[in-house]
């Protein structure tokens, strides 16, 4: 949002003042997780208390089902043709990028970082996690072997007799919320096969969707996503990219 110049100096404001946003930050994406694991209609509930009328208009927007393109333009007029600026601007900034991220299914944490960023250093503390990695070794030692009673046995045929090569090959072509949705009908060898093909951090990621879509995901949804990943498979050994 902030890749105005005059913007982003309206915006401006101490050190001290960015730190109370954190509060911003921290309480959007727990309507993040609320809206993964819940659906966005369960932000409902949250909208009649909120005491910012601006997040309570994007959310209530969202929750309306408004098209993004319609919720970007009414935000973001509010932010350029309003009178504030300081603190209260650097606020709004942050719900805009908070409330696109909502809307269009971010994993809470990409959403967090993105409003992270408008505090300069101070944002870059808040993927300081220095346990990826060992949340990712737990995760890899948890899962061979192990049985999934959503699995289709549509990505264990696909991915049985792939290298790793030709997996993140497929991968690379995959949005990862529809990674995510795919390995809800996985098992336990298949989901190592991939994870074992990303970074710790993009694993740890995909990870926390397949938890929050757990409880709402419908097996046509998984299944639609496993067949994009069918589909991308196909088209890269037709153009002989992959065995």
């Amino acid at each position: 949002m902030l890749n105005n110049l005059a913007l982003a100096d309206r915006a401006n404001c101490g050190e001290d003042e960015k730190a109370e946003c954190k509060e911003l930050v921290r309480a959007i994406t727990r309507y993040s997780q609320k809206a993964r694991k819940e659906g966005l209609l369960a932000l409902e509930d949250n909208i009649e208390d909120l005491g910012d009328p601006f997040l309570a208009l994007g959310l209530q927007l969202v929750v309306d089902g408004t098209d993004p393109d319609i919720v970007t333009a009414i935000l973001s007029t509010q932010i350029y043709y309003g009178e504030h600026k300081g603190k209260r601007l650097l606020e709004m900034c942050m719900i805009f990028d908070g409330v696109r991220s909502i809307q269009s299914g971010d994993n809470p944490r990409i959403a967090e970082l993105k409003m992270a960023a408008y505090l300069g250093d101070m944002g870059l503390e808040v993927d300081k996690d220095e346990t990826y990695g060992k949340q990712f070794r737990e995760l890899l030692d948890s899962l061979p072997g192990t049985i999934n009673p959503k699995s289709t046995g549509i990505l264990e045929a696909l991915f049985s007799g792939l290298n790793d090569r030709a997996v993140q090959k497929i991968m690379r072509e995959i949005d990862s919320k529809e990674l995510g949705a795919a390995m809800v009908g996985a098992s336990g060898d298949v989901a190592h096969k991939l994870y074992s093909n990303m970074s710790a951090r993009s694993a740890i990621f995909v990870k926390e969707d397949i938890d929050l879509m757990q409880a709402t995901i419908t097996a046509k949804e998984i299944a639609e996503c496993q067949s994009k990943i069918t589909d991308i498979a196909g088209r890269l050994r037709d153009r002989g990219e992959i065995a």
